[in-house]
C-alpha cells in the first residue's frame, strides 16, 4: 500500500465572489482555516472596489506591487522584489513551472490563488474536485519538493522567495 504525503491543490478564482463559493464549500467539507490559504495583489481589491473596469495593472507597478496572503484569519501583506518570485516559489511547493507562471500572471491580473493543504487522500481529491465545481481554474494538486530537490529547484539568491510564501501558503 502507498503512504500519502501531505500536498497542496491550487486554482485560480477570476474574483472574490467565486473564491467565497470555493471556501464556502471547503469549510462544508470540513477544512479548517489553518489549511485554507489566499493569495492575491492589491490589484484584485481595487478591480472588486472599481466594479471590475481595469483587470490590468499600471506597467510601472507590476513589479513592485503588493500582495496580500496566509491562512484564512491571518492575512498579510507580502511584496515579491521582482517578477517571477511568487513563480519561483510555488514551484519550491510542486507547482510545475509552467503552471506556477500561470498563476503568477493570473494574480498580478487580478485573480485570487487558493491553496489547500491535506494530509488525508480523500480530503486531497475532495479538494480538488470542490474548486473545480466552484469555478476555480487551472487546478493542480502538488506535493512539496524535498530538501534536496528545492535546492536545485531554486537559484541561492531566491531563498527568501521560498520563506516568504512557505509562510503564506502554511507549511
Amino acid at each position: 500500500m502507498a503512504v500519502h504525503q501531505s500536498g497542496r491543490v491550487f486554482g485560480l478564482y477570476p474574483d472574490f465572489p467565486s473564491l467565497r463559493a470555493g471556501v464556502d464549500t471547503l469549510k462544508a467539507l470540513r477544512f479548517d482555516n489553518q489549511d485554507i490559504s489566499v493569495l492575491f495583489s492589491e490589484t484584485a481589491v481595487a478591480k472588486t472596489f472599481e466594479g471590475g473596469d481595469d483587470p490590468e495593472p499600471e506597467p510601472e507597478s507590476a513589479d513592485s506591487s503588493a500582495f496580500i496572503g496566509g491562512p484564512l484569519g491571518w492575512l498579510t501583506y507580502v511584496r515579491p522584489e521582482r517578477t517571477g518570485v511568487i513563480a519561483d516559489a510555488l514551484v519550491t511547493l510542486g507547482v510545475a513551472p509552467r503552471r506556477a507562471g500561470l498563476y503568477e500572471n493570473g494574480l498580478r491580473s487580478g485573480s485570487l490563488l487558493l491553496c489547500i493543504r491535506s494530509s488525508s487522500p480523500a480530503q486531497f481529491d475532495d479538494a480538488a474536485a470542490a474548486l473545480a465545481a466552484t469555478g476555480a481554474e487551472s487546478v493542480q494538486t502538488a506535493k512539496p519538493l524535498s530538501i534536496p530537490e528545492k535546492r536545485r529547484a531554486i537559484p541561492h539568491g531566491l531563498q527568501r522567495a521560498e520563506q516568504l510564501f512557505q509562510a503564506v501558503f502554511a507549511s
